[in-house]
């Protein structure tokens, strides 16, 4: 980002804010990223993306600033992770503490990241056979693509999320 000089103007000036439907005010806007290395768990990884963009944060001026406190708190999330058909966003909805489950909108999106781990894990949820035959003769997981993209060939995958939260009233 470029510095204004002491004497010209401040690269802040004239900024203006966007203000989601719904919200009168925007407070914050959060990133996180999250992961489930084993198990292909795209709820875990999106639940973890979404803790991490909340976790650093302590909102005191809430209840200053916000109508009825934590009670009018409005949250908007939006998470890109791969399988984002399968993620249960009530559960989602449940790790935001600080506003009413009402008040609380999860939007979950194909994004994020799919790779392979390279090892199978079993005991952490990687399965250990796809339609009856051991993973490593179905798939070698030094190759980056599955031969159908979208479906989870290699049961060595990590998934990965990021989650957007915006947090106003």
């Amino acid at each position: 980002m470029a510095q204004a000089s002491s004497s010209g103007p401040s690269p802040v000036e004239g900024a203006t804010t966007r203000v989601p439907k719904g919200f009168k005010k925007v407070l914050a806007v959060h990133f996180g990223a999250g992961y489930d290395r084993h198990g292909q768990d795209a709820t875990a990884a999106a639940l973890q993306a979404l803790e991490r963009a909340m976790e650093n944060t302590t909102s005191p001026g809430i209840v200053n600033f916000v109508p009825g406190g934590y009670a009018g708190v409005k949250v908007k999330a939006k998470i890109g992770v791969p399988a984002h058909e399968s993620v249960d966003k009530e559960e989602l909805r449940a790790a935001v503490i600080f506003a009413k489950p009402e008040n609380v909108e999860i939007k979950v999106v194909p994004g994020g990241l799919r790779w392979h781990s390279g090892v199978v894990l079993p005991k952490l949820g990687d399965a250990a056979k796809h339609d009856g035959k051991p993973v490593d003769e179905e798939y070698d997981s030094s190759d980056d693509e599955d031969e159908l993209a979208g479906v989870n060939t290699a049961k060595d995958d990590v998934f990965a999320a990021i989650a957007a939260v915006r947090v106003g009233f």
